[in-house]
């Protein structure tokens, strides 16, 4: 997953808590340097979108990811052990402004906080031709949703893992849209592949979207 280190700071260290301003598709690489610090970003969420917030966490520190309403009542909360990374997915019912806390459980450390990132395009194919999208996974337990919307023409979608297994298809009849939905178990290269039922001499359009988390 390409990722992108462009942010905006909004307000200066204060103590031990730091507040900035994080974008959709963005990432942010940042420090804390003692036990019980913690680090703060303002988001805000559409009801029309869902939305996952990676924290990468370096080895030996237990860092926690927390999400909390403007008011500052928690929402969702990731708490996994030492040195793992945590992974908070959300789908909200408003449009409206949000916190995510980064907090320092044990140790000290860098760490890279993305929130989701969302991919679109427009192709066409020809009958009994695929089209294949492969994504680099360096972490596990990222999650990836793959949707296919043709234009009244049959179109199949498979997903494969790195070492070529089938984990996820979506084969429904005629010109449905096809939906995969999978989360990441094996470090490496995947493969959504697009197979062509298109009638012979005919060209199949199709929009695609990918969203990483």
């Amino acid at each position: 997953m390409t990722r992108k280190n462009s942010i905006t700071l909004v307000l200066v260290i204060s103590f031990l808590i730091c507040t900035y301003c994080l974008t959709f598709g963005e990432t942010w690489s940042g420090e804390i340097k003692d036990t019980d610090g913690k680090a703060e970003f303002d988001f805000s969420v559409d009801n029309s979108q869902k939305y996952g917030f990676l924290l990468e966490v370096p080895e030996g520190v237990d860092f926690d990811l927390y999400l909390f309403e403007a008011d500052g009542s928690t929402i969702l909360k990731s708490l996994r052990g030492l040195g793992e990374d945590e992974l908070i997915r959300f789908s909200p019912t408003s449009s409206r402004s949000v916190k995510l806390r980064v907090y320092s459980h044990r140790g000290a450390g860098k760490f890279v906080l993305t929130a989701g990132q969302r991919q679109y395009g427009t192709e066409s194919i020809g009958p009994l031709e695929f089209h294949s999208y492969k994504t680099r996974y360096m972490k596990v337990y990222e999650r990836c949703e793959f949707s296919v919307i043709p234009e009244d023409c049959d179109l199949d979608v498979e997903v494969m893992d790195p070492k070529g297994r089938i984990i996820d298809a979506s084969k429904r009849p005629g010109s449905a849209d096809e939906n995969v939905d999978f989360t990441v178990l094996l470090e490496g290269v995947y493969t959504v592949k697009i197979i062509s039922y298109a009638k012979i001499g005919e060209k199949c359009s199709y929009k695609w979207w990918s969203f990483f988390y």
